[in-house]
């Protein structure tokens, strides 16, 4: 096979991904000795030259907003460039598995599910703080890394609605159930609407569904403008019933009734968990006793322990006679001759 080599460093490995807006490598970058992703821009020929200009500018907005986020959650992107009029941006090469395939075993346990919750809710934080807005947060954009890490992957990609493809390979079906109503109808979008989408992978992580899952997209993003979904505790009432108020706070119709930022919705969130686990490991543990109250308490079991050892002579007492007492009645009366034998005997049944 031809070894391939993209802009005089990249050697082409394999194929790891595809979506509509382009093709994903592994790489290995033979300046520095190091894998990596390599995403191309995928540019058809039936673009007009208009549309063409649209996607290399949201291309490369995307490593642009991307390249200036350091953050440990957050999939970095170490260059940008351009080749025989094909466009790279070269990244962070993820080994593990998207949210995505993992909900395919089911719903998370609870604990997990914060975990990676809040590791979400701080990569999103620190974005915000650098006037970054994701867009599109979906399972399929966040990645668990073996050591339990969480990765948050393509910033800023716009979705392209009108893009035929999309609709051929049926991506819109699954990414709109992620939108917040105002993405849907076209409006300003600010950082609450990343809230809204958090919201929404929250419930389906802890419950396995889409909380606006719909055979059609019409009726899915009808259900997102007008509908409530049921309540996440509904669905699975193991999970805390304030878990379930912050979900329904964060996936709020109106922004303004959202959580302020992701941080505020963290901390609600990790407040909800230490409330479940303080009130399990009181089910669970006995209740010590007071020092005033232990203390009276053993010198009562001392005086009992006392009266025990005094009651003892006269208990092994009583055993004796109640051993010895018939066996001295029976041998007084052998010493008698038989015939009156008989009839004491008898005498001692009749009373008996």
């Amino acid at each position: 096979m031809e070894e391939r080599i993209i802009l005089k460093r990249y050697q082409i490995i394999k194929e790891i991904g595809r979506r509509a807006m382009g093709v994903v490598y592994l790489a290995f970058d033979k300046l520095i000795s190091r894998q990596v992703a390599l995403k191309e821009l995928f540019l058809p020929l039936s673009l007009s030259e208009k549309e063409r200009e649209h996607r290399i500018k949201r291309f490369l907005r995307e490593a642009q907003a991307a390249g200036n986020l350091s953050h440990p959650n957050i999939v970095t992107v170490y260059d940008v460039a351009e080749e025989n009029g094909k466009y790279y941006i070269a990244m962070e090469y993820l080994e593990g598995k998207t949210l995505r395939e993992l909900l395919e075993l089911g719903p998370f346990p609870l604990e997990k599910a914060f975990k990676i919750m809040e590791q979400l809710c701080d990569a999103l934080n620190y974005a915000h703080q650098k006037g970054v807005i994701h867009r599109d947060l979906k399972p399929d954009n966040l990645f668990l890394l073996p050591d339990g890490r969480l990765k948050v992957t393509d910033f800023g990609i716009a979705r392209i609605l009108s893009d035929p493809t999309m609709t051929k390979t049926g991506a819109v079906i699954g990414s709109p159930g992620y939108m917040s109503p105002e993405q849907v109808r076209g409006e300003k979008i600010s950082r609450s609407s990343d809230i809204f989408s958090v919201g929404v992978i929250l419930y389906e992580i802890l419950t396995g569904k889409n909380p606006f899952e719909a055979e059609s997209v019409t009726t899915m993003i009808y259900k997102i403008l007008n509908e409530e979904p049921p309540l996440v505790n509904f669905l699975k009432p193991e999970v805390p019933v304030k878990v379930g108020e912050v979900i329904k706070k964060a996936m709020s119709k109106n922004p303004q009734d959202r959580f302020s930022s992701t941080d505020e919705l963290k901390k609600e969130l990790l407040s909800a968990l230490k409330r479940t686990l303080s009130l399990e490991a009181q089910a669970i543990q006995p209740k010590e006793l007071e020092p005033e109250m232990a203390i009276p308490l053993l010198i009562q079991n001392k005086k009992s322990s006392r009266k025990n050892w005094l009651l003892l002579p006269f208990i092994i007492l009583l055993f004796f006679i109640g051993i010895f007492y018939p066996s001295l009645r029976l041998f007084k009366l052998l010493k008698g001759p038989v015939l009156p034998l008989r009839q004491k005997l008898r005498e001692e049944l009749e009373v008996s």
